[in-house]
Order: structure tokens, then C-alpha cells, then sequence
């Protein structure tokens, strides 16, 4: 597969795998921005991003600009994004990792015209109560410099213990290096408070307004986003959510194989017609992710 880097508009970085103009476009994640943006670490980004994508699938991910775009808030960020999407021709298959997704549904909700499918991994419209308490903890950490702590707070996300150790075992060797490899401050506290300034409530009310087919895939235990995954594929008129019984917000890093799968036959059946859902009883939910899977 092809690999070309550039950047759009001489301030929004991206990396394309694969064919060029591939219609699948791939928001990352808030490494993206607590690391110091560089063309190698996109690329890097990348390459550990295609085991998730379907086989033979080209792709572009996206990274984040300078801070202007976040003081915008999420919905700024959003329509900064949609600009770029419609100079493509045509609707967008649209893939939000964990932070990427937040902006996702807002692109899918305001310009509804511009997404024709829509992919969160391990994400959501909204942080649930404990995933805004991390992200309260990672605005004190970035604001104080203290990296290492800022970093390590992913750690526990992980379900299987080896990867939080392998997580802390590499900041502890690359602890003197931290601060030339992370972002300035401010342009992460950026991010992460146009996250924390969003409205739950008005998140939630705008996703009936998606008319993309929609995939909701996670870990049923995911720390950072919880019930907000079902919340968000109910609210969505054309949804379908899965969640991994016992799996974490890093699920899309343990469980990379089972995500390709699901998203291989989400999109295999993108030119097929939805029928609008009923959206499932609490009963039926319940029961549907104890198996791992839920359709809504």
C-alpha cells in the first residue's frame, strides 16, 4: 500500500494509506495532540491503525492543528474538519477514535450531508462521569507540565495488566525525554477543554439529526466513555452498537482483530438501505451485551 503525507491547508496534518482519495476518513485519537505533531509520528500512527481497518481498505487519518481550531470548541473543531471533507467528492465513510469520535458526531450531526457512514471506536458523543473525572485529572497534569503523570494516566485503561506495565516500564526509560516529545501545554489543554466545555445534553439531542448508518464498537467496562456508548447508539436513527463483554477503553489495542471484523462487515454492507430502529428495552440490552453484541 502507498503512503503520502502532507498537510491540509499547511496547518491540519494527515497521512494517507493506500488508495488515493479513499473515502474512509479516520479521526485520531488525543495522542494525536498531547504528542508534538510530526509527519513520522502520524505515519507511525498509522501503520498501528491499519489493524484495525479492513483488509485492502485505503485510509487517511487525521491529526490535529495548531490551537486555534480546538478554542473554537468541539463544534468549531467539527466544522473546521467538515470544510476539509467537502473538497472530496462525495459523502465520507467517517472513523472517530476515542477522542476523534467526539468530533465525529458533531461533523455527522451538523453536516449530516457530508458523512454517509459513521465509525466510533471505542468512543462516543460524551465522557461518562468517570471518564470526565480523567479528563478534569489530565487538565491539571498537562497545565502543570507533569507529563509523565499525564501519560500514565492511560495506563489503567488497559484490561490486561502486562500492557499497563509495558506503558509505565517505557515512561520510566523515557522519562528525561518527555518534554521534547509532548506538545506545548497549552495547545493540549486546548483539546482537552473544548472537550470538558461541551454539553452533554446537547450532544445527545443533536445525534438524532445523524442520517448515517452508524457503528458503535467498544469495550462493555470502557473507563472513559461507559454507558455514554449505548446512550450515543440510541440516539443515533441508524445505529448498531457492540461492545466486547469485560473489555476496556483500549479494547480497539488488546482486541485489535475482533474490531477489524466488525467494522470489515459494517462497511461491506455500506451500500444497503437501514431500516430506522426501535430503539431495544433496558431488559433486551442488557442481555444482548453479556453475549458482546448489541444491534439497536
Amino acid at each position: 500500500m502507498s503512503l503520502d503525507t502532507e498537510c491540509l491547508c499547511g496547518t491540519i496534518p494527515h497521512v494517507e494509506i493506500g488508495p488515493h482519495g479513499s473515502a474512509l476518513a479516520v479521526l485520531s485519537g488525543g495522542q494525536a495532540f498531547m504528542r508534538r505533531p510530526s509527519p513520522e509520528r502520524l505515519r507511525r500512527d498509522a501503520v498501528r491503525l491499519r489493524r484495525l481497518m479492513p483488509k485492502g481498505r485505503g485510509f487517511t487519518l487525521f491529526g490535529y492543528g495548531p490551537r486555534h481550531y480546538a478554542e473554537a470548541g468541539l463544534d468549531g473543531l467539527a466544522d473546521s474538519f467538515a470544510a476539509i471533507l467537502s473538497c472530496r467528492s462525495g459523502p465520507v465513510q467517517l472513523v472517530g477514535v476515542s477522542y476523534g469520535g467526539l468530533v465525529a458526531t458533531r461533523i455527522a450531526a451538523r453536516h449530516p450531508s457530508l458523512v454517509s457512514d459513521l465509525i466510533l471506536l471505542a468512543s462516543a458523543a460524551s465522557f461518562s462521569e468517570e471518564g470526565r473525572a480523567r479528563l478534569q485529572r489530565q487538565i491539571q497534569l498537562a497545565g502543570q507540565g507533569r507529563y509523565a503523570e499525564l501519560l500514565s494516566d492511560f495506563g489503567g485503561t488497559f484490561r490486561r495488566p502486562w500492557y499497563n506495565w509495558v506503558l509505565r516500564a517505557r515512561l520510566r526509560l523515557r522519562h528525561a525525554r518527555l518534554a521534547e516529545e509532548m506538545n506545548a501545554p497549552d495547545e493540549i489543554l486546548a483539546y482537552l477543554e473544548a472537550a470538558e466545555g461541551a454539553e452533554e445534553t446537547d450532544a445527545h439531542a443533536s445525534l438524532s439529526r445523524i442520517t448515517a448508518r452508524a457503528l458503535v464498537i467498544g469495550g462493555a467496562r470502557d473507563q472513559v466513555f461507559g454507558q455514554r456508548l449505548a446512550d450515543t447508539a440510541s440516539a443515533i436513527p441508524h445505529a448498531r452498537l457492540h461492545l466486547l463483554p469485560d473489555e476496556t477503553h483500549m479494547a480497539p489495542v488488546e482486541r485489535a482483530a475482533d474490531f477489524r471484523r466488525e467494522m470489515t462487515a459494517f462497511l461491506a454492507d455500506s451500500g444497503s438501505t437501514m431500516s430506522a430502529k426501535n430503539p431495544p428495552t433496558a431488559g433486551r440490552e442488557k442481555s444482548l451485551v453479556r453475549k458482546g453484541t448489541a444491534d439497536v
